[in-house]
């Protein structure tokens, strides 16, 4: 594996680990605040792209998916369970495009990088771990299926 992309997928999962050791919950539910400060999360997307983390590890401009963001939750049934089934965003003229976006998702599906699910819940957001095992061009969809707790380096 690429050592840059290894050193990625490391980090990642670091993170995830870090998360579990602090609020001693599966999955992890944390602040906006922390998802921000541990570049998990930020911003209002439904695809989250650390472009000046994830730009580097790839010559084009998609980066790497970083997180999804899961807006379908009924309060008081906890995150959703991993496989998910996400649908891709309709494409938009905006800065930043929907296309890209879902390049990124694509990539880390590639990679064999993980990407965090970020359900949004009424008094934090929950956060969970898995791999992109499907990206369906035809129906216009990814699949985000779970991973093991890593463990921490």
């Amino acid at each position: 594996m690429n050592p840059v992309i290894e050193q990625e997928c490391g980090r990642r999962n670091n993170l995830y680990s870090c998360l579990h050791e602090e609020v001693q919950q599966s999955p992890p539910f944390v602040s906006l605040e922390r998802l921000n400060d541990l570049r998990i999360y930020r911003g209002t997307g439904l695809i989250y792209r650390d472009l000046d983390i994830t730009r580097e590890l790839m010559l084009g401009k998609s980066g790497i998916a970083v997180s999804l963001k899961i807006p379908e939750h009924t309060p008081g049934q906890g995150p959703p369970a991993l496989p998910v089934r996400y649908d891709y965003p309709a494409p938009a003229g905006r800065e930043t495009s929907n296309c890209e976006k879902v390049q990124s998702l694509r990539n880390a599906m590639e990679f064999h990088i993980p990407v965090f699910v970020v359900t949004p819940s009424d008094n934090g957001w929950y956060v969970q771990q898995g791999m992109v095992s499907e990206c369906n061009e035809e129906s216009e969809h990814a699949t985000v299926m779970p991973i093991a707790l890593p463990k921490r380096n």
